[in-house]
């Protein structure tokens, strides 16, 4: 089997040595020192601009005098954060060893580097100083982000929160059960990730269960086992009673202070 350090140094020693490459960077749950049998490997690689696209075809090149490529998926063009990725897996290996490549511009201002936000990413090599000469990271833009989100909760859940309730009253529990989970549980998520992640407060469920206290990631984990219909809506009226009270906690935190 091969092991994870054998295929960053594979990768590592087929880009390092590219003038146009200035900067391998393993981040994900390494970066937050939770990484275990079961984590995959992400990799940021930093690139000349204009060389970007080169860098996956000779990554993938090294992966294959590794092992077969079982799995390989391109993230169509333009990505949702502006960067070229692909995923690997390795013929013979675990679906969770999968190899997660993001080749970054080097004229990107966010390189998805910080270690506020991203944790501290392992730094495989660094030729032009990218690591430390990164940005100070200022909460303000993400405290003015959580205020308007804040203040556009409210109105949205008073308006469409009955929607659940409506299809379970129709017997229609599929649609019920779908929009419990989008309209109720899903900003409840965020006003916990605001409570206790704020600077990853738009995470959705990633590392939940590594920043809410116990009490609250089992309760809002037991919203998600719904065994009937009937427990459905006792559910329903539970998530909105927490989301309300936490709403109105936040706003007094984030906005009515802020004012």
């Amino acid at each position: 089997m091969i092991t994870k350090d054998q295929i960053i140094q594979t990768i590592k020693s087929m880009i390092e040595p590219l003038d146009f490459v200035y900067g391998l960077f393993e981040g994900g749950a390494i970066a937050f020192g939770r990484d275990d049998e079961y984590s995959d490997i992400d990799l940021h690689i930093v690139a000349a601009d204009d060389q970007v696209t080169e860098v996956l075809p000779i990554i993938e090149k090294a992966l294959a005098e590794l092992a077969p490529l079982r799995d390989k998926y391109e993230v169509p063009q333009p990505t949702w954060h502006g960067h070229h990725q692909t995923f690997f897996r390795l013929e013979g290996h675990p679906d969770w060893l999968m190899i997660d490549c993001a080749v970054i511009n080097d004229s990107a201002e966010d390189k998805f580097l910080e270690p506020e936000i991203h944790g501290h990413h392992v730094v495989h090599f660094d030729k032009t100083g990218i690591h430390d000469s990164l940005p100070l990271y200022d909460f303000s833009k993400t405290e003015n982000k959580i205020k308007r989100r804040l203040q556009i909760m409210g109105p949205h859940m008073q308006m469409m929160s009955h929607l659940p309730s409506k299809f379970l009253l129709r017997g229609k529990n599929i649609e019920a059960f779908h929009f419990y989970n989008g309209l109720i549980l899903r900003p409840l998520l965020m006003l916990l990730r605001i409570k206790y992640d704020p600077k990853r407060y738009d995470w959705s469920a990633r590392y939940l269960y590594d920043y809410l206290p116990e009490g609250d990631v089992l309760k809002f984990e037991q919203l998600h086992f719904v065994a009937s219909p009937e427990d459905l809506g006792g559910k329903i009226d539970e998530a909105l009673v927490w989301f309300w009270e936490l709403h109105a906690e936040m706003l007094e935190r984030h906005v009515t202070n802020h004012v």
